[in-house]
């Protein structure tokens, strides 16, 4: 697991504790920045090659060392959360869940506290691609910066079993939302980007099924919307089904607002973001388990991309499924 896939599997554990506590949602801080911007592909160059990062010496450069701010005591309860995107309480019991994974680094007397790593890395969720700030935020060089943000998502993304899960009593949930049948999730695909890769169905779902967008292929455990609804039982069909699926839009849309960085460019290798991605859901059910109220993200977000329509048209065995749906449960 590479620092880009720990940093995507952090965000995401941090998501999830976010929502679990009810946390607000908070603006983001900086203004969303240019993708082709010189200064990030020059911030992000030391993320993306790791090797080079541990065999950098600084030994030649005389070291100044500041004194780092104890944010849990100097900023009140909203501000740091505005900052972190967690609250106190949460940080301070995540940091204990990962501390077994956590090291000090730097010299004997000026190391990196573990509440710090975890801070600066917080902070890089939330600021997205501005690493050298982040960096300056907390007292530390670019470089150990790149090193902790690795360290701290790769200790946050091993608890993705315990925040990450699927859930086994939704059937009736769904059905409460617009009465549609036998639905047991909704899906949805959200565009997250990341550094170009140097090198470019199955399974048993019984009678149940899964709801996904006119962007995916119509499947026999997949229902996807018809595009020209023409009578009133397709035209309701339509309706439950864009309603019953909404919920997995919304979920991105706040896992995006609370955690920036995956909704910005992740200048990072494929299995690195992967991991940054999982450690942000982590989070996030983190966040919805303490019930933590969300605030405002400190960036702007950009919107979702559209995705284009999937072709259907030789699925006759499919649409044929579907019609026999529409004509049991919504032409009554």
């Amino acid at each position: 697991m590479e620092t880009t896939q720990a940093v995507v599997i952090a965000t995401a554990v941090l998501h999830n504790i976010c929502r679990q506590r009810n946390l607000e949602d908070v603006e983001p801080e900086i203004d969303k920045p240019d993708n082709n911007s010189d200064s990030d592909r020059e911030v992000f160059a030391v993320i993306s090659n790791s090797s080079e990062i541990d065999s950098e010496k600084d030994n030649r450069r005389v070291r100044i060392y500041k004194e780092r701010v104890d944010y849990l005591a100097t900023l009140d309860s909203y501000e740091f959360q505005v900052r972190f995107r967690l609250d106190k309480e949460s940080t301070e019991q995540l940091l204990l869940e990962i501390y077994p994974h956590i090291r000090v680094t730097g010299s004997r007397n000026h190391g990196i506290s573990p509440l710090h790593q975890l801070l600066l890395t917080l902070r890089f969720y939330a600021l997205g691609t501005m690493l050298l700030s982040v960096a300056d935020f907390v007292g530390v060089s670019k470089t150990s910066a790149c090193r902790i943000v690795r360290d701290i998502s790769f200790a946050i993304a091993k608890l993705y079993n315990k925040y990450i899960y699927m859930h086994t009593d939704t059937e009736q949930e769904f059905y409460n939302v617009a009465r549609f049948p036998r639905v047991l999730g909704a899906l949805d695909g959200t565009h997250i980007r990341i550094q170009s890769p140097s090198q470019c169905e199955s399974g048993l779902f019984g009678n149940k099924w899964l709801l996904g967008d006119s962007a995916y292929p119509l499947k026999p455990y997949l229902l996807t919307p018809l595009l020209n609804p023409q009578t009133q039982g397709q035209i309701l069909y339509n309706e439950a089904h864009i309603r019953t699926r909404n919920c997995i839009e919304r979920c991105f849309g706040v896992w995006k607002r609370r955690f920036p960085v995956v909704a910005l460019t992740l200048r990072l290798s494929l299995l690195r973001a992967h991991t940054v991605l999982i450690a942000t859901a982590v989070l996030h059910n983190i966040c919805r388990s303490k019930c933590l109220v969300d605030v405002p993200p400190e960036i702007e977000i950009p919107d979702a991309e559209a995705m284009p329509v999937a072709n259907n048209a030789d699925d006759v065995n499919n649409i044929m499924e579907r019609g026999t749906l529409i004509a049991e449960y919504f032409n009554k």
